[in-house]
């Protein structure tokens, strides 16, 4: 049987995961319409940091497991959620999208 860390923490573990399907953690930073903040604070909890951008929109950076489900979740949102940071991640975002256009 595997022993878990002292310092592991569970909750932070749970929400940068996205699905069944981990990947690599890394830092994202979204930009994010306010009318989405209460599905942001239940995703990624109330500590979650909101940066006001303009008017109608905040950003947060955000600790999440990159995979196939996370896009899928981010796309889920439309144009209401845009991946602005890591620029790799920004990129497989796009690429995603363009893989799913193709198929329409």
């Amino acid at each position: 049987k595997r022993e878990l860390s002292p310092d592991f923490d569970k909750a932070k573990y749970t929400n940068s995961v996205f699905g069944m399907y981990g990947g690599t953690e890394r830092q994202v930073t979204l930009l994010i319409k306010n009318t989405l903040a209460g599905a942001f604070i239940d995703r990624f909890g109330k500590d979650v940091i909101m940066v006001p951008h303009g008017d109608d929109s905040f950003s947060v950076t955000v600790s999440v497991q990159i995979s196939p489900q996370f896009f899928g979740w981010v796309f889920g949102f439309g144009s209401d959620v845009e991946i602005l940071s890591p620029d790799d991640v920004r990129e497989e975002m796009k690429k995603q999208a363009e893989e799913i256009l193709g198929k329409y």
